[in-house]
């Protein structure tokens, strides 16, 4: 029992200085990206300006363009009554002005390219920036889950275990009274208590399992999602089967790792099974040779993924929590289902991690 418990205090510790370090991550994104975001947008104003600027010279020169045409037409017309001088004047202030209003025409063209370059920067840079912010809020919604957790495994420790303690320790007195006075009441309630004992302890194994499977640790990922398996399909009456391909050579692998696909796997079946309506749902697991790789397909009703990753809402948070877990991982995780389509949730870990 204390080698599970060490086992546990290790994962544990690793999944904190994992999450740790995530969290670290994402307030450096979140900072990089504000700071993008105030410099396109400062840049932005710059050449609003500039621009502004530019449309009013330009306005000028067009002016003084059909100023310096309506001279130049004027001396042409009546060049004996000008000195070739004043002509020759003429012809240089005209081409002087076209050629800095087609200079200013070119730089209008040019600012307003990077206007628009500028205006898509800081598109994909909200765009960035709320998708860092979607990770922290997520961050937010996955410590408040844990200690939704905890306060979930406190009251059934206080309601189940405790509470039988409590009689054990009340029984455990009734019989030092009667061991004197009345040897066959004393037998009866020693049977009783082990009655009681044993109901405890299977109410301890339950809590211990649900918080983490001793055969994860003990076995590996493969047999314990064989008794997780098992258990839905008596619990459930549902189609679960399992295949296991071995591209590459079947390992045990690293705690994270397997700790990560097992809650994806968990996560992504307690889905099918709350909200997809499914009849037969199939898991295939592939140790490739540099990464695993772990599909979920079931034949459910199906759903809009893509909404619910970028709109995420209370029935999204699972998915959204099964994405985060496997990029703190350096993995990637896909979803493709459409309504009435079925769902398949892809899953790929570098071995390397």
């Amino acid at each position: 029992m204390m080698s599970h418990y060490f086992g546990l205090e290790k994962v544990t510790s690793e999944t904190v200085a994992i999450m740790e370090m995530s969290k670290k991550r994402m307030q450096y994104l979140e900072e990089s990206a504000k700071l993008g975001k105030e410099r396109l947008q400062r840049e932005l104003k710059e050449i609003e300006k500039e621009l502004l600027t530019t449309k009013e010279l330009i306005k000028h020169f067009e002016q003084l363009e059909n100023e310096a045409r309506f001279r130049l037409l004027e001396v042409s017309k009546e060049s004996a009554n000008y000195s070739q001088q004043a002509i020759n004047q003429a012809y240089e202030r005209a081409k002087e002005i076209l050629l800095e209003l087609g200079s200013l025409r070119e730089r209008e063209r040019q600012l307003n390219l990077r206007y628009d370059e500028l205006e898509c920067s800081l598109k994909d840079t909200n765009e960035h920036l709320m998708a860092v912010l979607q990770r922290r809020y997520l961050a937010s919604e996955i410590i408040h889950a844990q200690e939704e957790e905890r306060r979930r495994v406190a009251r059934e420790i206080h309601d189940g275990p405790a509470q039988s303690m409590a009689n054990l320790i009340l029984r455990a007195e009734v019989c030092e009274k009667l061991l004197d006075l009345d040897l066959d009441a004393v037998r009866k309630e020693l049977s009783e208590f082990k009655v009681l004992v044993h109901k405890s302890l299977q109410e301890v194994r339950r809590i211990i399992f649900d918080l983490r499977p001793m055969a994860l640790d003990d076995l590996g990922l493969i047999p314990a999602l064989n008794r997780y398996l098992e258990t839905l399909r008596k619990k459930y009456n549902i189609t679960i089967s399992m295949e296991i391909l071995s591209s590459g050579e079947q390992q045990r692998l690293s705690p994270s790792i397997e700790v990560a696909i097992y809650r994806v796997i968990q996560e992504a079946l307690q889905n099918t099974i709350k909200h997809a309506e499914a009849n037969c749902v199939k898991v295939y697991v592939d140790y490739a040779p540099q990464c695993l790789v772990v599909r979920i397909i079931d034949d459910g009703k199906g759903f809009p993924a893509e909404e619910y990753l970028q709109n995420p809402h209370i029935d999204s948070y699972g998915l959204l929590g099964m994405k985060e877990r496997v990029e703190i991982l350096d993995g990637q995780l896909s979803i493709n289902s459409q309504p009435g389509e079925g769902t398949e949730i892809m899953v790929i870990l570098p071995l390397a991690y």
